[in-house]
């Protein structure tokens, strides 16, 4: 589909607004593709407008429940317009759906910011564990939690 594809490189470029309106106008052409939703969410969260994002993920999540990818992005997306309850819940979700070690340590985050702090420390901790090349994940808790 070119204007999905087309919407994708502009996404890339951080050209979020000629993004919209090429995955706006693929939804009319698509509108059971779930990934032209999940697409038009990246670029709505790009543009810094969460509540658009919110919306379209929430459309692509109703044609995809199983994604765990969605179910990341939505809890991403929560966080960052500080919905911090709806984001555990959705990356609780996510890393059911996908246990891996960026899905721990976004979870992990989250439960930062809802003052969790054992609960954080534990996704970290299975973060690392499931990260074989241990990146630099966690660097917001204390050394002695970063195990």
């Amino acid at each position: 589909m070119p204007r999905l594809e087309y919407g994708n490189a502009l996404l890339a470029r951080g050209r979020f607004d000629e993004a919209i309106t090429q995955y706006q106008e693929a939804v009319k052409m698509e509108p059971m593709l779930y990934v032209i939703y999940h697409h038009l969410g990246l670029a709505f969260a790009g543009k810094n407008d969460p509540y658009q994002a919110i919306q379209q993920l929430k459309i692509a999540l109703a044609l995809n429940p199983d994604s765990p990818g969605i179910h990341a992005d939505l809890g991403r997306t929560y966080l960052r317009a500080g919905f911090k309850g709806e984001a555990v819940q959705e990356l609780r979700i996510a890393v059911k759906l996908k246990p891996t070690a960026p899905y721990h340590n976004l979870l992990g985050t989250a439960y930062v910011q809802t003052g969790e702090i054992d609960k954080a420390a534990e996704e970290f901790r299975t973060a690392n564990f499931l990260d074989r090349q241990k990146r630099s994940i966690g660097k917001i808790l204390p050394k002695p939690w970063r195990s």
